[in-house]
């Protein structure tokens, strides 16, 4: 097995299309801070309680690049990601631009984990990749706040990657049955930014 670092991200993507098609998350307009509302009443800049999901799928949330500043990038591998909502500035408005977003994956894999009441790891698993006919390698680590990052480091072999990607080249369906919605699959392979 190898750590697929940012191709992670669109595992944890398929995970938030799975629990939205099982009705945990109701929409893709709803917002990042509705999951953490331990948070609500500490964010000085208003517009990261309008960031919604479906902005964060897209990387359009308005947090950088972490890898942009080396301030960022070591506040990330020491820091506690949930807190880095308050701490990290936004870059640009919310839906506006693209940035590669670390933390914007990680708070995804954090919301499906809240919304389904679940393990992410154990929901991945099950939801994921036994249907897949893959193993998720033991390294997918969480971190202070028990989620496992959802930006990187998940553990699998080239095979069992190769099944994730025929599930999005045959339209969400492996073996003969839907895994995730055509229509996930439709609108993750969509261009949102240029």
């Amino acid at each position: 097995r190898a750590d697929l670092a940012s191709v992670t991200k669109s595992f944890t993507s398929a995970l938030a299309g799975i629990a939205l098609e099982q009705g945990c998350l109701e929409s893709l307009d709803q917002k990042l801070i509705d999951y953490f509302p331990e948070y609500a009443g500490q964010l000085e800049d208003p517009r990261k309680g309008q960031i919604t999901l479906e902005q964060m799928l897209q990387m359009r949330s308005g947090y950088p690049w972490v890898e942009s500043h080396d301030d960022l990038w070591e506040g990330m591998l020491a820091g506690d990601f949930l807190e880095m909502m308050l701490q990290y500035p936004l870059v640009t408005d919310p839906g506006t631009k693209f940035h590669f977003s670390n933390v914007s994956s990680y708070y995804l894999g954090a919301i499906v984990a809240r919304a389904c009441d679940v393990d992410l790891r154990e929901f991945a698993e099950e939801q994921l990749f036994t249907p897949l006919g893959a193993e998720l390698g033991e390294w997918w680590p969480p971190e202070k706040n028990e989620y496992p990052m959802g930006f990187c480091c998940i553990h699998v072999t080239a095979r069992d990657a190769a099944k994730f990607a025929l599930l999005y080249l045959n339209d969400g369906v492996f073996d003969g049955k839907q895994i995730i919605s055509s229509e996930w699959v439709r609108d993750s392979l969509q261009p949102y930014s240029t």
